[in-house]
Order: C-alpha cells, then structure tokens, then sequence
C-alpha cells in the first residue's frame, strides 16, 4: 500500500505546479458549497490561470509531444497570476 502512495505523489508531482495547486485550491473552496458557487469559483481561477507561463509551457509540451519544463526556481504558488481581462465574471 505505501508504494501505491508514493506512486500517486509522483503522478501528481509530475504535472505542471499550477495545474496541481489549481485543483487542490478548487476541490478545497468547492467542498461543502452549492455547486454554483464552485462553478463560479473554477471561472475565477481559470481567468487568472490563463495568461500564466505555466500553462504556456505545458501547451508547448503537448504540442512537441514531450513533458512540460518547470522554469529553475518556480514551485506551486510562486508565479504572479494574471487579472481576468476576458469579462468570463460579468455574467
């Protein structure tokens, strides 16, 4: 049982520092809350998600068909988060 652990840590370990925070952050605010206020809750984080260079670097990834790279220094909750420019709240 302890080696499964250590093999679902590196699975999530593995993923790109905002996408592991963003869900831990997300699945914590929605625990206990109407369904609609995790909704609004994921639109919020997705807006500030979007222009970061975490995600960036993960698209870039995808496309090459390789990891992604977590730039030297950067750890989960280090990088600036954008403001939501796309008017995705104004609902």
């Amino acid at each position: 049982m302890h080696w499964r652990g250590r093999e679902l840590a590196a699975a999530v370990a593995a993923n790109p520092p905002l996408a592991v925070q963003g869900v831990k952050e997300v699945l914590n605010f929605g625990h206990g809350r109407e369904v609609q206020a995790g909704l609004d809750y994921v639109a919020a984080w997705n807006c500030a998600f979007l222009p970061s260079e975490d995600l960036a670097e993960a698209m870039r990834g995808f496309d090459e068909q390789r990891r992604h790279r977590v730039p030297e220094g950067v750890s989960p909750g280090s990088e600036t988060f954008g403001s939501c420019t796309t008017g995705c709240m104004n609902r």
